[in-house]
């Protein structure tokens, strides 16, 4: 039987989450996402201290952790409403067959819903396409996020002038 719940985020990384999570990172960096930094748990802590963060764990019959799911929550900057922005998603690779990120999905949804928040937003990478994921949830494509690295040299130089 798996268990949804939202945790703490040092009951959450203990040493086996780390594992999954340096799993997940490792996912991403192979398909040329930039990678995170796991060593800064500490971030985290700060923005669930402040109240903006939420963390689902699921985790299986013996208790492991199997999938993370997280969402900063803030007051939007053009509005008064409350808007929960999606962070991390992540299920064990033998887990994900059954459909356990979804379900963390949904769970995390409707509790933000309850918690008075009126606006979700989800990003997607285009190397770890989850937009079928938020669509299928209901979620429509309102624009596109752009970034670059500060280390980016690309251009010619009366580009990096201005940059």
């Amino acid at each position: 039987m798996i268990t949804f719940a939202l945790e703490s985020v040092d009951t959450a990384f203990d040493a086996y989450a780390m594992h999954w999570l340096a799993e997940y990172h490792g996912e991403l960096a192979r398909t040329g996402v930039r990678k995170f930094d796991l060593t800064n748990v500490e971030q985290y802590r700060q923005f669930q201290k402040a109240g903006g963060l939420r963390l689902m764990v699921a985790r299986d019959e013996t208790g492991m952790a199997i999938g993370f799911c997280t969402f900063f929550v803030m007051r939007s900057s053009q509005a008064s409403e409350l808007v929960a922005q999606s962070d991390m998603l992540f299920v064990r690779p033998d887990k994900r067959v059954h459909l356990i990120g979804l379900d963390m999905v949904v769970r995390m949804l409707k509790g933000l819903k309850e918690e008075g928040v009126t606006l979700f937003r989800a990003t997607s990478s285009t190397r770890t396409d989850s937009s079928a994921l938020w669509r299928w949830l209901g979620f429509s494509m309102t624009g596109m996020i752009y970034e670059r690295s500060t280390d980016n040299n690309a251009g010619d130089s009366s580009v990096r002038a201005r940059c």
